[in-house]
């Protein structure tokens, strides 16, 4: 029998923000629907492998889909307890992660509001050709 390979790109655009903050999620979700009038809701709880020897990672990540907008848009925690989804970035508490084209408007606008919220102490780009394990957490949220 003949052996078949399937090979898949990634063909996906995607900014990441990590964010700084000692609130709960769904108490900064609830800051981020209110003031960007965004709809997050908490997804089922999902289970990250972690490397082999290190525990799993479980983490009930938060979505939103605008409907006039073909972002999708996941808040996600990066720490469990004692353990860090992604350890390379021990001081982001969340990520923002915004999957698809986004407005150079949107982004502005994103960024300038998260900036007025009292929970967020700080937050910041992260560069996505640096951080490849953004991928593996956007396919594990959906």
């Amino acid at each position: 029998m003949a052996k078949k390979t399937l090979k898949s790109e990634n063909n996906y655009i995607y900014r990441v923000l990590g964010i700084v903050s000692s609130a709960k999620d769904y108490r900064i979700c609830h800051y981020i629907n209110k003031e960007l009038e965004f709809k997050f809701c908490a997804g089922d709880e999902v289970f990250v492998e972690q490397k082999i020897g290190q525990a799993g990672f479980n983490m009930k990540p938060y979505a939103y889909q605008p409907e006039e907008s073909i972002c999708k848009y996941f808040f996600i925690n990066n720490k469990n307890e004692n353990d860090l989804l992604i350890p390379k970035l021990k001081e982001m508490d969340y990520f923002l992660l915004v999957e698809g084209e986004i407005l150079k408007t949107e982004w502005n606008h994103l960024v300038k509001t998260l900036k007025t919220i009292n929970v967020i102490q700080h937050f910041i780009e992260i560069e996505i050709k640096h951080f490849t394990a953004i991928e593996h957490l956007i396919f594990e949220s959906k």
